[in-house]
């Protein structure tokens, strides 16, 4: 599959602004994105705790302790339409909506963490295009 710039693709009639569908996906996509990722940091001090993955298969969002990893994983579960009370499984396939199953969850906590690291360094190069091009400190940064 050949992909084109994403300039071409989201910009309209040459205004160089994305077009407003393609903006709404786009969100959409990162907070799929951050949603994945929270699945890791949710999952990791379980994992760290000695759990296994047979049974974080089968853990809720009410069986995990409460922390603010868990209340943003559950913030973006509503926003995407997943199940985000007590009762929904704690991983859920964010494309099928379903509970991933043990022997699909190495693979997805792989990806997941894949998908995290990838976030931060787009984050990280967009700041600093940000940065570079309003000649400002973004938030959370400090002058060097």
């Amino acid at each position: 599959m050949v992909r084109r710039p994403l300039t071409n693709r989201t910009t309209t009639a040459g205004s160089g602004r994305c077009a407003e569908g393609e903006a709404a996906a786009i969100v959409t996509k990162v907070t799929v994105g951050q949603y994945v990722k929270l699945q890791v940091w949710t999952s990791r001090p379980l994992l760290a705790a000695g759990r296994t993955p047979d049974e974080l298969a089968v853990l809720t969002l009410g069986d995990v302790p409460e922390s603010p990893d868990r209340e943003r994983l559950r913030a973006r579960r509503a926003a995407l339409g997943l199940p985000a009370g007590d009762e929904a499984p704690l991983i859920v396939d964010p494309v099928r909506g379903e509970a991933v199953d043990v022997q699909a969850l190495p693979l997805h906590l792989r990806r997941a963490r894949s998908t995290g690291v990838s976030l931060q360094a787009n984050g990280g190069v967009c700041r600093g295009l940000l940065r570079e091009r309003y000649a400002t400190v973004g938030v959370g940064e400090e002058e060097i």
